[in-house]
């Protein structure tokens, strides 16, 4: 019933974007350019969020009549956001009496229904939540912290401390104001909405909907992270080269932190004991690493190996 009654929507959507309480202002003519974005046409709106920004704008022009065709043709939902390439500009259109920024679609190119765009960090979200599980073992507390560069660290501890385990993965926002959670080592995505400032699973567990709440802002010198950046300013320094152990991140460079071969081979002399390496493992995996990322990988192995 709903396909039916698509068709008998499209005037009105016509009508919605294009009529004079939508008609775009222009006083200088624009270039114009390739957009790259999701499209969501609904009975009341027509959207489109550009995937580099993630800023999103009210649709119209010269396009709109290839777009609603091909929209119409691969949509499954009311609203679904699909992946869009068109040519255009920007301009401003007056909606009752009020202006607002409008993409001028000139020319469709492309438009893929399986397709979105890739969530992007929104730094007012970052911050740590917590949620906390009971299980045969006792309490079980999950901790992620969510960075405004779009890292994300997750950190789960029992009740006791005795047990830990640590992951890396990236966040970021989807078009449906989704907080997406990806975390690549095991392939796994878990999706959130933000409810009162706590993050609340789109998977409901049998028990419910799982809740992480937050709990203050995002810290990377917890866990393994920490220690290393601990580790490594402190031997930056000893080198001639300080940097705090604050500014460290897991892309910095080992070369950028230990500029000199003495500093090099400074550190290099202490990892056999920070990070419990045996000589063959020295001269197979730390003369190769690059970037800090990989020695929190090493120090987490070593925290393993202590339990």
């Amino acid at each position: 019933m709903r396909q039916a009654l698509f068709p008998l929507l499209l005037p009105l959507l016509f009508l919605t974007s294009c009529t004079p309480t939508g008609t775009v202002q222009e006083e200088v003519p624009a270039r114009d350019t390739t957009w790259v974005g999701e499209l969501s046409i609904t009975a009341g709106d027509t959207l489109f969020m550009d995937c580099p920004t993630g800023r999103k704008y009210k649709v119209t022009g010269p396009a709109m009549d290839t777009l609603y065709r091909r929209y119409r043709y691969f949509r499954t939902k009311p609203g679904q956001w699909m992946k869009t390439w068109l040519t255009g500009h920007l301009g401003t259109t007056q909606i009752h009496g009020h202006t607002d920024s409008a993409l001028v679609a000139v020319t469709y190119m492309h438009l893929d229904g399986a397709l979105r765009c890739d969530p992007l960090p929104r730094p007012a979200l970052s911050g740590s939540f917590v949620a906390r599980f009971q299980d045969p073992m006792g309490e079980r507390v999950v901790r992620m912290d969510l960075f405004p560069d779009g890292e994300v660290t997750s950190i789960t501890t029992l009740a006791n401390g005795a047990q830990r385990a640590e992951e890396d993965g990236i966040w970021g926002m989807d078009s449906e104001e989704q907080v997406v959670v990806e975390w690549p080592h095991r392939e796994h995505t878990m999706l959130f909405r933000v409810v009162d400032g706590d993050l609340v699973s789109q998977l409901p567990h049998a028990t419910g909907a799982q809740v992480m709440e937050r709990d203050g802002p995002a810290d990377r010198m917890r866990g393994a992270f920490g220690r290393t950046a601990r580790w490594l300013s402190a031997t930056a320094a000893q080198a001639g080269h300080p940097m705090p152990a604050e500014e460290i991140r897991p892309g910095t460079r080992m070369s950028t932190l230990f500029p000199t071969p003495e500093g090099r081979a400074a550190v290099r002399a202490q990892a056999p004991d920070s990070l419990l390496l045996s000589d063959e493992r020295l001269r197979r995996e730390w003369d190769a690493v690059e970037e800090v990322r990989s020695v929190v990988v090493m120090m987490r192995l070593r925290e393993r190996r202590e339990r």
